[in-house]
C-alpha cells in the first residue's frame, strides 16, 4: 500500500510539473512579446532624450548605441 502511495505521489508531482512547464512556456512567450512591444513602444522616447541633449556637455550619451542595443534584444526575442 505504502509503495502505491509513494507512485501516486511521484506521478502526480510529475502531472504537476509538466503541467506548469507548458503553462511556464505561454507565460514566457506572453513576456517576451510584451518585451518586445515595450522596446517599440520606447523609441519615441529614446527621439525626444536626443533630439533634447546638450551638445556642448562635456560627456554625451550614446542614444545611437542604445538604439542599436534594443534592435539586438529584440532580434534575441525573435
Amino acid at each position: 500500500m505504502r509503495t502505491i502511495y509513494s507512485l501516486a505521489i511521484g506521478l502526480l508531482g510529475a502531472l504537476i510539473l509538466i503541467y506548469s512547464a507548458v503553462a511556464d512556456a505561454d507565460g514566457e512567450r506572453e513576456v517576451l512579446a510584451r518585451i518586445s512591444h515595450e522596446i517599440q513602444a520606447i523609441r519615441p522616447l529614446i527621439d525626444q532624450a536626443a533630439s533634447q541633449a546638450n551638445s556642448d556637455a562635456r560627456i554625451q550619451f550614446q542614444y545611437d548605441w542604445l538604439r542599436q542595443d534594443l534592435v539586438r534584444i529584440r532580434h534575441g526575442i525573435q
